[in-house]
């Protein structure tokens, strides 16, 4: 495994995908700083989408010990850790999704401002394109 570091008092954005994953635990971590550089890179360093990333890769990771271990009254259950980062993967990508997501600005006219007198919309529209700059 390659390095660890953590720097909470003044987070770097690799420090904040580590806190935001709860990946803080020097003695035990999860991914190593290259791992989460890689992640960060291939989200353009959004913190969301690379969070996504992550807890899919921990999902995948775990399938393999997903399993149910049953001694005298105790039993493990790891069958429901992929499931559980798997879902946790799906929030940080639904943020990640609001936030991309713009709404398309629409400019009206005020020389051609028409509603009806049943309310009905009559004013024209441009879109940002056919807009042109002012000076």
């Amino acid at each position: 495994m390659g390095n660890f570091t953590l720097n909470e008092a003044s987070p770097g954005t690799r420090d904040k995908l580590r806190i935001l994953i709860g990946d803080t635990n020097p003695d035990a971590p999860v991914f190593s700083d290259e791992e989460l550089g890689v992640f960060l890179t291939r989200n353009s360093d959004n913190l969301d989408k690379s969070a996504a990333d992550a807890c899919r890769a921990v999902a995948f990771s775990s399938v393999k010990l997903a399993i149910i271990v049953k001694l005298l009254d105790t039993s493990i259950d790891r069958s429901k850790i992929p499931q559980m980062y798997l879902n946790l993967a799906r929030e940080f990508q639904s943020r990640a999704d609001l936030i991309d997501y713009k709404e398309p600005i629409e400019y009206i006219d005020s020389m051609n401002y028409n509603v009806t007198e049943y309310g009905e919309d009559k004013s024209e529209y441009v879109d940002e394109d056919e807009l042109g700059t002012v000076g």
